[in-house]
């Protein structure tokens, strides 16, 4: 595993009081990649727990995914998968966290 996939790059990193719950209050779907999903699959702990809502994940092989409740896999491209975010989060915009990895 990445230090990336382990978020260690945020080490020490400060955020302005109640930006956290800032994102977490305006955020209606989070639509992330399924290499990030592996590293950490808890829809449980987005926004340190503070967000609850629907949650994609982008991957090329939905058939050998854990079946979790609340989260959608999603093998599409990025534009509908986008998309999908965004209908479900019924606001001007889905907070997405995507990082492409090469074809398998």
């Amino acid at each position: 595993m990445t230090a990336y996939e382990e978020a260690d790059w945020m080490t020490g990193t400060a955020f302005r009081p109640g930006l956290v719950e800032e994102y977490a209050g305006t955020t209606g779907a989070v639509l992330g990649g399924r290499t990030g999903w592996d590293a950490c699959p808890d829809p449980t702990g987005i926004y340190g727990g503070a967000w609850q809502g629907p949650l994609f994940v982008l991957t090329h092989h939905p058939e050998d995914a854990q079946p979790t409740p609340g989260v959608t896999f999603l093998n599409c491209d990025v534009a509908e998968a986008v998309r999908i975010a965004r209908e479900a989060a019924r606001k001007a915009a889905a907070d997405v966290r995507y990082r492409p990895v090469p074809a398998e």
